[in-house]
């Protein structure tokens, strides 16, 4: 047919052929395009819902796990037996561990959990009242947040405990708490005689906590100023060095105390203390006669930091000279032959004493207030009794019995005589 066709009709037969051959080309590669655009998605809903799958089964595996770990911290199922065992290990923690006078525990009203009309927990409340001190309350803290058991504390209320001062009050240190605990029991909890906390790590130990939180108690009674004594004696000798002992106490204990030195009269004193600030040595160099004054501060380091100033005054004296020798007495020589004879009474009632020297044969008749010359020194006749007579010789006093060698009498001190008369 085609050979009784034109040539035009002939051309147009071919480009028609080759139209409808590229039609059909570009419907199959679209419909083969589309179905595997289709084929795509369907493979990767397919894997979309695998993951899924895998997912839920992970998260009930986690679940699992995780309801074995509650069921494990949970208290026992036996809800009159969970009560007294969390009873029994409140008062243990406070009473026994940690110190506090607990006077008990107050149980409120159980609450039972439910889960699409299933029971699922009982969960229990406790109120406790103790009072104690801020880092008694740190270490409690501590201990019921290490411990892994379904508790929680539902409110904590602090209240500082003050003691009348004068007119005023003041804080004692001491708080009085009220803490309401919530505490879950899981139906199918695992039954046993007593709790058993395991305790796990709270992330910063107790000690750096009581660090960071007790030395900021609010709570706590006002900060005490900090005291200073030295043990310094009257007066130093001049020329010689001189140590000081200084104490510093503060009636805080927490306190760490420093000391400084802030005035001196000695620009080489030097101020010295241990690490704890609680005793130094205030160090001088020898100095001359005179007296020096020095100023010593002690400061605490509470919230807010107090100080105390001391002034401290040091008296340097010069040595005393030893008193030169008492004169030597000349020597005795007529006195050893001279005594007493005799008293008078004369006619006025007044009193007149008889002395014989029987070495160089002198007599003398003395009233009182007259004197004789014996060995170089003047005796004055002070007093005259019936059978002795008192003298004064050199500022010095003697009394000489009658029939007595003058060479045996003692002298002393006439100003001490005359004080004891």
């Amino acid at each position: 047919m085609i050979s009784n066709l034109t040539q035009r009709e002939k051309t147009l037969a071919y480009v028609t052929i080759g139209a409808l051959v590229v039609g059909a080309l570009f419907v199959g590669f679209f419909w083969f395009l589309a179905n595997y655009n289709a084929n795509i998605a369907t493979l990767q809903g397919i894997e979309t819902r695998l993951a899924d799958q895998e997912n839920k089964t992970l998260q009930g595996i986690q679940a699992a796990k995780r309801k074995r770990y509650y069921l494990e911290t949970s208290l026992t199922s036996d809800i009159s037996d969970a009560k007294n065992q969390y009873i029994a290990w409140l008062k243990k923690t406070l009473r026994e561990d940690i110190g506090v006078n607990l006077a008990g525990v107050d149980p409120g009203r159980n609450t039972t959990l439910k889960f699409e009309s299933n029971d699922v927990a009982e969960q229990m409340s406790f109120t406790i009242r103790p009072r104690l001190t801020l880092k008694q309350l740190v270490e409690f803290l501590n201990t019921f947040y290490s411990a892994d058991a379904m508790h929680r504390i539902r409110t904590l209320k602090l209240t500082p405990i003050t003691e009348a001062a004068g007119k005023s009050r003041t804080r004692t240190g001491k708080i009085s708490a009220t803490i309401e605990i919530e505490v879950l029991s899981l139906v199918g909890g695992i039954e046993r005689e007593q709790l058993g906390f395991a305790f796990g790590d709270s992330g910063i130990g107790i000690e750096e906590a009581m660090d960071s939180i007790v030395r900021r108690d609010v709570f706590g009674a006002a900060n005490n100023l900090p005291t200073l004594k030295d043990n310094k004696s009257a007066s130093y000798t001049s020329g010689k060095s001189v140590s000081i002992a200084l104490t510093a106490k503060d009636a805080d204990q927490e306190d760490t105390l420093s000391m400084e030195l802030l005035e001196s009269s000695v620009a080489e004193a030097q101020l010295q203390s241990d690490a704890s600030g609680s005793k130094g040595q205030l160090i001088i160099p020898g100095q001359p006669a005179g007296r020096y004054t020095f100023v010593v501060r002690v400061t605490d380091d509470g919230l807010p930091a107090k100080s105390t100033d001391k002034e401290i005054k040091v008296t340097f004296k010069d040595p005393k000279k030893a008193p030169p020798p008492a004169p030597k007495p000349p020597p005795l020589k007529l006195a050893l032959e001279t005594r007493i004879t005799g008293n008078l009474k004369n006619v006025d009632g007044s009193w007149s004493v008889l002395i014989k020297s029987r070495m160089d044969g002198q007599s003398y008749c003395l009233k009182s207030g007259e004197s004789f010359s014996l060995d170089d020194r003047n005796w004055e006749v002070v007093e005259i009794t019936n059978r002795s007579a008192t003298f004064r010789v050199d500022d010095q006093r003697v009394t000489v019995a009658r029939g007595i060698p003058f060479s045996d009498v003692e002298f002393v001190n006439s100003t001490s005589a005359d004080q004891s008369d």
